[in-house]
């Protein structure tokens, strides 16, 4: 028998979910990898005990929240924000909430059940991709391995961040949208539910808003040159291959917005804006000229380190 009878690809993801768990092993228990997770775990626990509020809940005692109002409260802007009487983490509500069933039910270690499971959730995913571009077995192998040991995301699998789970729905979606089987329409239903998908990313972390305003862009585009016949633009990009992507393009679009405008709205009723506490750092704190500058610095070390 051959080694594609057995497989490859699935053994592999089975080495990779035995290594995740061995990372689960090695974490300590109530220590974090950074300082925001704890800030994070310790509104999933208020809200695991049944104080369903989005701020930190203040102490009883009446002498320890004085002291905390003279300025001695242990938690520092840009990481806790005080508005209106309240204490404000700067991260996403979204996240502590979905993981606080499980830290109710499994203690300290259900916090990491989601990060965990939705790396499980990437790579599978990579795999079913490469079936439907019809890879072999040993070019699937390889990519998996690639994403499953060379990249970062198996570590955050080990860490209380909700960066994976974002991931996991985004990919998931877009494979969806851009991966049908051969010589089959787009469905309504599968349309909706990748934009929902694309759109829900959002929730966890909000700079997912570029992929989806890139995806609109990238519909419309496709709509676009197909729509103006220019048979020598179609033919250089391939753009004619991609017309699929357009039959429920207004559906798609709308489903993507409305989950969004949904993440907005529960911003501004939760933080009175729609972009949560973590506006005020990211778009209040710093001019557009500085933001600019330092994404352009980010940039030229990311290119001299892939280099």
């Amino acid at each position: 028998m051959t080694i594609k009878d057995y497989k490859l690809p699935l053994i592999v993801i089975g080495v990779g979910i035995l290594f995740s768990l061995y990372l689960q092993w090695l974490i300590p228990e109530g220590v974090f990898f950074s300082g925001d997770a704890g800030l994070k775990a310790l509104l999933a626990k208020q809200l695991s005990q049944g104080q369903f509020r989005f701020d930190l809940v203040p102490p009883s005692l009446p002498w320890v929240r004085q002291l905390w109002q003279n300025g001695l409260y242990p938690f520092e802007e840009p990481f806790v924000y005080y508005i209106n009487d309240r204490y404000f983490i700067t991260f996403p509500f979204t996240f502590p909430l979905v993981t606080a069933p499980f830290q109710a039910l499994f203690g300290y270690r259900g916090l990491y059940i989601i990060p965990l499971v939705s790396t499980w959730v990437i790579w599978l995913t990579c795999y079913w991709v490469c079936k439907r571009l019809e890879l072999s077995q040993t070019i699937a192998s390889l990519a998996l391995i690639v994403l499953i040991f060379a990249s970062p995301l198996t570590l955050y699998s080990a860490m209380y961040w909700e960066h994976t789970l974002a991931l996991a729905l985004a990919w998931l979606g877009l494979a969806l949208f851009l991966f049908p089987r051969q010589n089959q329409p787009l469905s309504i239903r599968r349309v909706i539910v990748s934009g929902i998908l694309i759109g829900g990313s959002v929730w966890f972390r909000p700079e997912f808003l570029a992929l989806v305003s890139l995806i609109i862009v990238f519909v419309y585009a496709v709509s676009l040159w197909n729509w103006s016949r220019q048979q020598f633009r179609i033919e250089r990009f391939n753009l004619s291959k991609l017309s699929y992507v357009t039959e429920h393009k207004t559906i798609f679009v709308i489903s993507l917005i409305a989950t969004v405008g949904l993440f907005f709205l529960s911003n501004k009723l939760i933080y009175n804006h729609p972009l949560g506490i973590h506006a005020i750092q990211v778009v209040e704190e710093t001019g557009l000229s500085e933001r600019l500058l330092g994404g352009w610095q980010n940039f030229q070390g990311l290119s001299l380190a892939l280099f």
